[in-house]
């Protein structure tokens, strides 16, 4: 059996990223940063329909793109998961993103406080990705708090997954790293 158009879309929007943690590609190898039009990907993918469209971060944070929103417009009513480190754009743009369907934001939030969330996520603000979440999941969108899980923040994932209930996430997610020795935990979901 053969598929006549591929039914999952992985975008890397840009290699832009407001963010500097330490063990990320782009901050070990900075290259030049790039950004994809709209116009280039809806020309690229005209005429295709897909299933879901994953906006990953992993060249550069989706958020970054200027092109995101007209991205997501474009491919609704696919299922759209956007990863992001959620520490930019307005109250209002969140709350624009969670009236489109079937979009899910991966909020990428490491600590229950600033000082633990910015030991990896260096350049990010916490209590703006907070808010931007919180703006987001008020408005009707579905998030997911994605926690790493280090040495320096692993004391506070009971009190990360309170904060996530709180603020209205859909999930929390741990997530294991090969970033750092943390022998003792495994990658969890506790609740969806």
């Amino acid at each position: 059996m053969y598929l006549q158009h591929p039914k999952i879309l992985h975008l890397e929007l840009t290699s832009y990223c407001n963010a500097q943690c330490p063990m990320c590609a782009r901050t070990l190898n900075p290259l030049q940063p790039q950004t994809l039009s709209f116009d280039t990907i809806s020309t690229a993918c005209q005429g295709m329909s897909f299933d879901q469209i994953i906006y990953c971060g992993n060249d550069g944070d989706p958020l970054m793109a200027h092109s995101l929103m007209e991205c997501v417009q474009h491919f609704a009513p696919a299922h759209q998961l956007i990863h992001t480190n959620g520490s930019i754009r307005s109250s209002q743009f969140w709350t624009d993103l969670a009236a489109v369907p079937n979009v899910e934001v991966v909020f990428a939030i490491d600590g229950a406080d600033t000082d633990t969330h910015t030991k990896y996520r260096v350049g990010t603000n916490f209590n703006t990705i907070l808010q931007n979440a919180q703006s987001f999941n008020t408005a009707g969108g579905k998030s997911r708090w994605q926690f790493i899980v280090f040495e320096h923040n692993k004391h506070q994932i009971e009190q990360a997954k309170r904060m996530a209930t709180q603020y209205g996430f859909a999930d929390f997610e741990l997530r294991y790293s090969r970033r750092d020795d943390v022998s003792d935990i495994k990658a969890v979901k506790f609740f969806s």
